[in-house]
């Protein structure tokens, strides 16, 4: 059982890593003439046509009809105020991912560096250098 639960999750990553790479390849390249054609370029399409659609005066009446003017003003505020103004949640929501992924990191991953060959010891230098970077890049931009 634990064979083939570690397999699958392995499938899962993989997959998960290549549909990844692929809609972010689409969004850099997907416009472009060589692609224009062939599976990229039409991907790109169908994601150009998605977010135009939810983006429309016609989606936004249909939300309208479900929760109310009132309630979609404030999802719209809300909205506004995350995406295009300076506030903290972006910041908060990045380092709450990294000190999150590096707790589980710690739990997981630590008691396996320099208990085999593959991952021997001078890693776990690297691992908290890596994080120390990561965090120190984040608060030289943010203040």
């Amino acid at each position: 059982p634990g064979v083939m639960s570690l397999a699958l999750t392995q499938w899962f990553i993989a997959i998960s890593a290549v549909f990844v790479l692929f809609v972010t390849y689409t969004l850099f390249f997907g416009d472009s003439a060589f692609h224009q054609n062939g599976l990229v370029g039409k991907f790109g399409a169908l994601m150009g046509t998605l977010v135009d659609t939810l983006c429309s005066d016609r989606t936004r009446g249909r939300i309208e009809k479900l929760v109310g003017k009132k309630c979609c003003g404030r999802i719209l505020r809300f909205e506004n105020y995350v995406c295009f103004s300076k506030n903290p949640i972006m910041p908060a929501i990045y380092l709450a991912f990294v000190i999150f992924g590096f707790i589980i990191f710690m739990i997981s991953g630590w008691p396996l560096i320099g208990a085999t060959e593959m991952a021997p010891s001078y890693h776990k230098f690297g691992a908290i250098f890596m994080v120390s970077l990561c965090l120190g890049v984040f608060f030289f931009f943010v203040t």
